[in-house]
């Protein structure tokens, strides 16, 4: 007998190790996948800083746009390219912006059109590599261009009309949506639990309104009130053999919500905070308890604690020293035994000791009209050093915000929107007080209703390699196809050789086409507009024989812009229309009173000598050649073209040039065959024959010294054209070329600081900013210190200060200013 139970107790000895050694695996398992996401296929976020929310017509939209790692917070080492694009009301793209991202953040802009319709508009920005993912991981901003009520009466028409609508619809209540959402993921049989609940509907997010639980039998469970935003929330343990209904009352009408179901076996997490830890208390009404059970730990898929549970309790706990985390979203996860996840919970973590101090100072909070006010900006730890930060600086006027629930500060979007599902509204609200007790509860109830928008489980650690469909951008790709020219016209690996040409960017290079046909060159940085030339042939390009020139070359053209999605929000939503119509009455009070003064100005004059025409060529000519000198110049304008049809012919008139139609060739007299540029990119000297003189502006012989810039061993003859767009699109072209114009990386405008002790302008006009300063790029090694001159707009400004820290801190801080 003894020796029986000798022999169990060493088999369940065994198991027990055996089982240890198995979720050891398991561990190492969601290690080895976590720490993969984290260093290789991390996301990445993108946040855009504008210089205010709200626009007339014709002005100017400034912004800063940064790019970081989504786990780490800093320099993302993925994209170098950001797509930020501007979105009418009515959802199509207005405009467009590719910008180079050398470090964390860069700088940008749109222009609004003059005749700019009224509504709201939408800013949203990307990376390629972000479109793998869900397009809700993009970063949208909605901003506001204000009706012109004194050109537009239908403007204020239709936003009165709305306003009778909505209360009309005041009265007219629907019935609401009442969402519940169990801690953990479920509701489970005789386990007490946690529910947050949302209530969504017109006019209820203020409203306190009684709710009741009750079960099948009429009896009365609990009961509860939803506070700000609808959040609130109810405890209850559910028997799996009774139904639970929600009754919510408005108006003398009762509502009532089914509960969501309950699971006859299974677990639930209750996480809570005790002082400066984190407690997780685990239960489950399974036989064999929590063993086998594992909880991981992750904040923003970066792994901070994983464990297996190798006791038979039900119940147990763990505390996690809240110095562990970071600011910002920490998901909890439990599985069970068989390494499924069972139960899911995000916390907020605000870890208020990692914030750096920002202060933002000025001499005085009070000002007059156009007057220079200096501004220090500082940023320090707790030991008051320097902090180096990326920031971007606005003075704007400050304005009622016309959407709360589309509002985001880098703070709120990086640490708490970017990285759960669904829309927060008002996300600003949980970032304006730290310690907060009302809004630590209420950011709680947001937790527990909203889920991580990263990686599922399964899909992590099922899978072993991830195919991107959109590639990383490091730069501008050119890229296509080479298609035979004859019947079938299929596929065809070919020689290729791409030239460009802008500015002073030149480049040629040559590759051949795999087996699928396709070709790319690059990635290339440039940001002027250059011309593209893209030549193949059969074999190579040391032949003659033009039959190895049918080939047809197909470009990539750009991507297609992501699918934008359909936004009811336009100009009717607007709550503050009075708001606008006053402020636009104001301007203009200002611009009158401002017409009324006599501003005479002192006789001014100047003197100067007109350019002759020939001059002004001569420099016209001397601005587009990059070499400066020539051997000898040729001028179309000048000389004419003497009854030439092709560049062939008027090279034929040339004292410097020998042509040879037989093999339509040219040479430099006592000096051999040349080398061809057409506005300073090579061409083949077939394509003589393929260029009309008419389409020629001049052309120069370079030799010796003057053509190393080119070539060492040859002389040069360089072509322009008149289009100077480098090569000339209408002409007709032989098989196996084509050319076309590509933009590169936009370069933002500056903004301009008004000055109005040294401006000549500024005293003939009124000043009518509500944006008084932006830098779009600030660099803290140091304080950092700034003036500008204050408008004639008396009213009160936000000096907003918003970037991020070299180790991945955001900073969000502002300062109000009056001027009166």
């Amino acid at each position: 007998m003894k020796r029986k139970l000798f022999l169990i107790y060493y088999f369940l000895v065994l198991s027990t190790i055996s089982f240890s050694q198995k979720n050891n695996v398991f561990e190492d398992l969601i290690e080895e996948k976590i720490g993969t996401y984290e260093l290789k296929q991390y996301p990445e976020k993108v946040f855009i800083h504008t210089d205010k929310n709200t626009y007339l017509a014709g002005e100017d939209i400034w912004f800063s746009g940064y790019l970081i790692n989504a786990v780490t917070h800093r320099e993302s080492t993925k994209s170098l390219v950001l797509h930020v694009e501007l979105i009418s009301p009515t959802d199509s793209i207005i405009a467009t912006k590719k910008l180079l991202m050398t470090d964390i953040n860069t700088a940008g802009d749109f222009k609004l059109d003059k005749k700019a319709k009224a509504g709201v508009y939408t800013i949203r920005a990307y990376t390629n590599y972000m479109r793998n993912f869900e397009s809700t991981s993009f970063f949208i901003k909605k901003i506001y261009v204000i009706p012109d009520v004194f050109n537009d009466s239908k403007t204020i028409n239709t936003t009165q009309n709305s306003e009778t609508i909505n209360n009309e619809n005041k009265n007219k209540i629907e019935k609401p949506i009442l969402n519940f959402y169990p801690e953990g993921g479920y509701l489970v049989n005789n386990l007490k639990s946690k529910v947050a609940v949302k209530l969504k509907g017109n006019g209820l997010d203020s409203l306190k309104p009684l709710i009741t639980i009750e079960d099948n039998t009429g009896k009365q469970i609990t009961t509860f009130t939803t506070y700000k935003f609808g959040l609130g929330f109810f405890i209850i343990k559910p028997n799996v053999f009774k139904t639970y209904v929600a009754k919510l009352t408005l108006a003398d009408v009762t509502y009532t919500y089914q509960l969501p179901e309950i699971l006859q076996n299974g677990h639930t997490l209750n996480v809570r905070k005790k002082r400066q830890e984190l407690l997780i208390n685990l239960e489950t009404n399974l036989e064999k308890g929590l063993f086998g059970s594992t909880v991981v730990i992750h904040q923003r898929g970066k792994l901070i604690f994983k464990n297996t549970v190798y006791l038979s309790q039900k119940k147990g706990m763990l505390k996690i020293p809240l110095l562990n985390f970071n600011s910002g979203v920490v998901n909890i996860t439990l599985f069970n035994a068989e390494h499924n996840p069972v139960s899911e919970r995000l916390y907020f973590v605000n870890n208020v000791k990692q914030h750096p101090f920002a202060k933002i100072s000025t001499q005085k909070d009070f000002f007059t009209s156009r007057k220079k006010v200096n501004l220090n900006i500082s940023l320090t730890d707790s030991l008051q050093q320097n902090i180096p930060a990326n920031l971007s600086l606005t003075i704007k006027k400050a304005t009622p915000k016309l959407q709360k629930n589309t509002s985001h500060n880098i703070k709120s979007w990086l640490l708490l929107s970017s990285d759960i599902k669904g829309d927060i509204k008002n996300a600003d609200y949980f970032f304006e007080k730290n310690k907060d007790s009302k809004r630590e509860y209420l950011l709680d109830l947001v937790m527990m209703s909203n889920g991580w928008r990263g990686f599922t489980w399964q899909k992590l650690l099922n899978n072993n390699s991830v195919k991107n469909t959109y590639k990383i951008e490091k730069g501008i790709t050119i890229s296509g196809k080479t298609l035979d020219k004859k019947q079938p016209y299929g596929i065809k690996s070919a020689a290729t050789r791409l030239s460009l040409k802008g500015g002073n960017f030149v480049k040629q290079m040559e590759k051949r086409s795999d087996t699928n046909g396709e070709f790319s060159y690059g990635p290339y940085v440039f940001f002027d507009t250059i011309s593209v030339f893209i030549e193949a042939r059969l074999t190579n390009f040391k032949s003659k024989d033009k039959k190895l020139r049918n080939i047809s070359i197909v470009p990539n053209t750009a991507i297609a812009s992501p699918k934008i999605a359909y936004d009811s929000v336009n100009i009717t939503n607007f709550k503050y229309a009075d708001y606008v119509v006053k402020y636009q009455k104001y301007l203009a009070s200002l611009n009158s009173d401002f017409e009324k003064q006599d501003n005479v100005l002192d006789e001014v004059i100047i003197k100067a000598r007109l350019k002759t025409k020939q001059e002004a060529r001569e420099k016209q000519m001397k601005e587009r050649a990059s070499y400066g000198n020539t051997f000898f110049r040729y001028d179309i304008a000048t000389n004419g073209t003497s009854g030439a049809i092709t560049l062939l012919d008027l090279f034929a008139n040339s004292p410097r040039i020998d042509v040879n139609y037989s093999d339509e060739s040219i040479r430099v007299v006592n000096e051999g065959v040349p080398l061809l540029l057409l506005d300073e990119v090579p061409i083949e000297m077939e394509d003589l024959n393929f260029l009309d003189a008419e389409d020629i502006s001049f052309y120069d012989v370079l030799i010796g010294p003057l053509a190393a810039r080119f070539t060492s061993s040859q002389p040069v003859v360089s072509i322009y054209t008149k289009s100077g767009n480098g090569f000339i699109s209408n002409v007709k072209r032989s098989p196996g070329i084509i050319d076309f114009n590509l933009a590169g990386f936009y370069v933002a405008r500056e903004f301009y600081n008004t000055d109005h002790e040294n401006g000549f302008e500024e005293q003939t006009k009124p000043d009518l900013r509500t944006t008084l300063y932006w830098n779009p790029k600030i660099s803290t090694t140091k304080d950092n210190e700034f003036s500008f001159f204050t408008s004639d707009v008396k009213t009160s400004y936000i000096i907003e200060l918003q970037g991020i820290t070299n180790t991945g801190v955001p900073i969000y801080e502002t300062k109000e200013i009056y001027i009166e």
